[in-house]
């Protein structure tokens, strides 16, 4: 099918969900690329803060999916949770936003910005699970082009919307607003209007979706429920009911029925025997048909599975297929080796049930280790954002921010996923056989090697950093066109230290311009070993006058644009000297410490002229000038007096270059790629039908555990400044978790197909009648090769019974 003629196929509510789909990944993506400069520079908060509150937001954000999935399944249908979702989100962007403006006070904007985080985070996470399996909900099943086509398009929605957000986000950020050099209302607010447009796009094809009803069975109680039973009855040391052809059913659950699970507690009863020569009837109609069925959950797996194909996945197991006797019973094996304690739910639940408890506690148990993947994964948004912070990112007239260096990440993955699919996986295919696990081993090692490359890159960037004093030092350097300064220490007066023009020196404790002038002791640090704010100095010596400027050494080092410091002579100082920024709206009156900082833009300047003098405006001659070099992170100090001006240098710009950082990127997203599609397709095709919705809601778990983890690390973090080390003892982690990994994957058994459609042979034996009837009504159950097929209008639902046949033919 041509491009075009996939496009005419849609029906014209899909574009309706299209159009949403993209406006609201610019609104996550391009909110999400702010928040951790948002909170570290508009509230002033410490680094391992900023990285907590962003990596809260974004496990709470992939936790709700799961919450999301049962409601729309199980309650109100995914038309109206992903309708009430979207109101929430754009409400959570209201609150966003108006915690950014600069009018409220600290507390009010905090409470403003919490709300909205939260408010985002569960929205998103609600409708997450709902829109791609909405969308393919209005194309017919017979389209099966159109549907794979739809997949591919929504895929590019999200991939376009995330990369467009990323990238103008933060040059809205950086446009002047509201008295403030940035205009964060207007990069947040930006977002939520792209969301309302989303939640409106969504409600216009109202009148044209189609809308499925929900199933009302919660399987996510089912699960509970299995596990519960069978984990108390193994502490009880109860064994599984065996029941015999002639034992009465009722009876039988009526013995094994405590007054701890009641059926209400444990869910419907589905009566299954779990022995070998067990016989059960149910005692209602509560359809153990439809939930073993794979049609149970068959418009989610298909969709799933045209979304992994449209992404270069092929499910092993996209619909249960009939095999051979050998190779079912081997499954069956399996599974029957697996937590043997879960036979004990039986014969509450049926053994389809416990089969599928036991493959998602499998599953679970061969995964957990990949939530230290995203554990690492996710830094890129905070710990990498904050390198990026300390390099140059210039390109001429063009200027990258640190915040858009995520968005490399959605191109290289839009990149890679064909790359791997029709270069990398086949070459290495000649060399090894590529599993599921083992294409997930290797994802976990890439993590480890792009945070070995971050680790070797940070170094680099420390080694060219200008040198931090230490603890209880600071330092001193001299400027002006006055004679050399001389200090004395203040307790051994014996120790002299000249202070020469434009050579900065560290000193420690106090000194005095004179041993006998105690009137003029200068306080430069405390004792040595008591840590204080990192400070710095700038003296000049006016006519015997002693003119001296303090900064903030950390506060400095935190900067990716150029920072002009004023200081001005104490005749300057008392006149009423003005400047302005040529070109540009900073203006004000010239006093000691004022500071200038001159932000990048996206088409930046090459240089700043500083214009000085009494009353200096725009549009008149001043006498006074000084012109800067537009670069990233250097500080200068522009000693201004009658003579005129003179500009120093006291921190040196950043040496290296912030596309160096595209390498650990590259990585990283190649580990992505072989980690996270491969890991949707493990769990799809190792689950059961009935589970593989379920499933790929509880795979975003390990995103979410992931986040919880670097919360929890940020807190306790005990390599707080040292980035280098940090990034080494992260790659390995993985390292160590990859070993781990590796034993559980050696002890995974694959299963191949699972027993669905022999059980539902054996049930349609049970129901009785002779073989015509029991082949036609597996057809109308199954229809052919196991797909959905129309339920018969004129009988109500069969009353389903699983049993394992022990009667000879003989018999």
């Amino acid at each position: 099918m041509g491009i075009l003629e996939s496009l005419m196929a849609f029906p014209y509510q899909v574009w309706f969900i299209l159009g949403n789909e993209f406006c609201e990944r610019f609104s996550f993506y391009g909110m999400r690329s702010l928040l951790y400069i948002y909170f570290k520079r508009e509230h002033g908060m410490p680094s391992h803060i900023s990285r907590a509150i962003q990596h809260a937001f974004n496990g709470v954000a992939y936790l709700t999916p799961l919450l999301g999935a049962v409601m729309a399944d199980s309650c109100f249908g995914k038309y109206y949770v992903i309708l009430v979702g979207s109101i929430f989100y754009v409400l959570g962007h209201v609150s966003l936003s108006a915690g950014a403006l600069p009018f409220f006070g600290l507390v009010v904007r905090q409470v403003f910005d919490y709300v909205g985080l939260l408010t985002i985070a569960v929205s998103t996470g609600g409708i997450k699970p709902c829109v791609a399996a909405f969308g393919a909900d209005q194309i017919p099943p017979e389209k099966a082009e159109a549907r794979s086509a739809f997949f591919s398009y929504f895929y590019m929605a999200i991939n376009a919307g995330s990369v467009l957000s990323m990238f103008l986000t933060p040059q809205l950020r950086d446009i002047s607003c509201a008295g403030s050099t940035t205009c964060y209302p207007l990069a947040f607010g930006v977002p939520g209007i792209l969301m309302l447009v989303a939640l409106i796009l969504f409600v216009c094809g109202t009148c044209w979706y189609v809308r499925k009803p929900p199933a009302r069975e919660n399987l996510a109680f089912t699960i509970i429920g299995c596990i519960t039973l069978g984990l108390s009855r193994k502490i009880c040391g109860k064994k599984p009911l065996v029941l015999e052809e002639d034992d009465d059913p009722d009876e039988a659950l009526r013995v094994s029925s405590t007054s701890s699970y009641s059926d209400r507690e444990i869910g419907p009863r589905m009566m299954v025997g779990a022995g070998p020569k067990a016989k059960l009837e149910s005692k209602t109609k509560s359809n153990l048909q439809s939930l073993a069925d794979p049609r149970r959950f068959s418009g989610k797996a298909e969709r799933a599975e045209s979304a992994q194909r449209s992404i270069g996945i092929t499910g092993n197991n996209d619909e249960p297929k009939k095999t051979d006797k050998k190779r079912m019973e081997q499954t069956k094996e399996v599974l029957r080796k697996r937590c043997q304690w879960l036979d004990g739910a039986a014969p509450n639940y049926s053994e389809m049930q416990i089969w599928g408890v036991k493959c998602l506690l499998s599953i679970l148990w061969v995964i957990w280790p990949l939530c230290f993947f995203w554990f690492l994964y996710d830094q890129q948004s905070t710990t990498w954002v904050d390198q990026a912070t300390h390099m140059n990112g210039k390109i001429g007239h063009f200027y990258v921010n640190p915040e858009t260096m995520q968005m490399f990440n959605a191109v290289f993955i839009i990149i890679y996923v064909p790359v791997c699919k029709y270069f990398v996986y086949p070459l290495c295919e000649k060399v090894i056989r590529l599993t599921f696990l083992r294409k997930l081993g290797i994802g976990l090692v890439m993590a480890a090697f792009g945070f070995f490359i971050s680790g070797y890159l940070q170094l680099a960037i420390d080694y060219n950093a200008t040198i931090r004093p230490d603890d209880g030092h600071v330092f001193v350097q001299r400027i002006g066109s006055g004679p050399n300064l001389t200090l004395y220490n203040y307790k051994n007066t014996t120790e002299e230290v000249f202070i020469t023009k434009r050579r900065r020196q560290t000193l420690p404790g106090r000194y005095v311009l004179d041993p006998d002038a105690q009137n003029s002791t200068i306080e430069l640090a405390l004792e040595r070993d008591e840590p204080k704010t990192l400070q710095a100095y700038v003296f000049a010596l006016e006519a015997g006058r002693l003119n001296s400027l303090q900064y903030n050494f950390a506060q400095t080092q935190e900067l990716h644009e150029t920072r002009v410091i004023l200081f001005p002579s104490f005749d300057i100082a008392a006149s009423n000297w003005t400047y302005y920024v040529k070109g540009h709206l900073l203006k004000g009156t010239i006093k000691n410490g004022t500071i200038i900082d001159l932000k990048h833009t996206f088409w930046d300047t090459l240089e700043y002229t500083i214009i000085m003098g009494p009353n200096c405006t725009e549009g008149f001659k001043c006498k006074y000038r000084a012109t800067v070099e537009n670069l990233a992170g250097p500080v200068h100090v522009l000693y201004v007096e009658k003579s005129g001006v003179e500009i120093v240098q006291v921190m040196a710009p950043f040496a290296l270059h912030v596309m160096w950082q595209l390498p650990q990127i590259l990585t990283i997203t190649f580990g992505e790629v072989w980690l996270s599609v491969t890991g949707l397709e493990f769990v799809y095709d190792q689950s059961p039908p009935f589970m593989k919705s379920m499933m790929q809601a509880i795979w975003t778990l390990t995103i979410s555990i992931g986040n919880i983890l670097e919360v929890i690390w940020s807190m306790i973090n005990p390599l707080a400044g040292k980035a280098a080390i940090e990034a080494f003892v992260y790659g390995g982690i993985i390292i160590v978790v990859t070993g781990i990994y590796v034993v559980l994957a050696c002890r995974y058994q694959y299963i191949e197909g699972f027993p669905t459609v022999e059980v539902a042979e054996e049930e349609d034996e049970a129901i009785g009648g002779d073989e015509s009837s029991k082949t036609e009504e597996a057809k109308k159950l199954l229809g052919p090769k196991g797909k959905k097929a129309n339920k018969p209008e004129t009988s109500q639902e069969s009353t389903i019974v699983e049993e394992k046949k022990t009667k000879k033919k003989s018999q």
